[in-house]
């Protein structure tokens, strides 16, 4: 179905035309560092994170369908089928994914990852 094509694209230009690109950069400037990505696990400290991180995504991807009038599941189901896996972008993958702790935890542990390698550049 034509109308189907291009959700992610038009995901990705309403994302980065808006606000939230800068909203969840600077969410995980400031909290990223508190996720202890060696464990893994569900601990308190990384799950009072997410639920922050969960509310600012599940914010933006109501107000994307609002926008796009489709629903959640809509956006969901038209995602999965443009394989939207295949994002380049981190945060944008997150918001795609639907804010699962799994995407989460791939995404601090990339923020992580980022931060080691800024600090050996910065080192050299």
């Amino acid at each position: 179905m034509p109308e189907e094509e291009g959700l992610v694209q038009r995901l990705a230009a309403w994302y980065g035309a808006g606000d939230l690109s800068e909203v969840l950069e600077n969410f995980l400037e400031e909290h990223a560092a508190q996720v202890d990505v060696a464990a893994g696990e569900q601990g308190h400290a990384n799950m009072e994170v997410y639920k922050v991180f969960q509310g600012i995504l599940e914010g933006a991807i109501v107000g994307f369908c609002k926008d796009e009038g489709v629903t959640e599941e809509e956006f969901s189901r038209r995602c999965e089928a443009e394989k939207a896996e295949e994002l380049n972008d981190r945060i944008l993958t997150a918001i795609v994914k639907g804010a699962s702790y799994e995407a989460f935890m791939a995404l601090v542990t990339n923020w992580h990852e980022e931060q080691a390698e800024d600090a050996e550049a910065g080192d050299a």
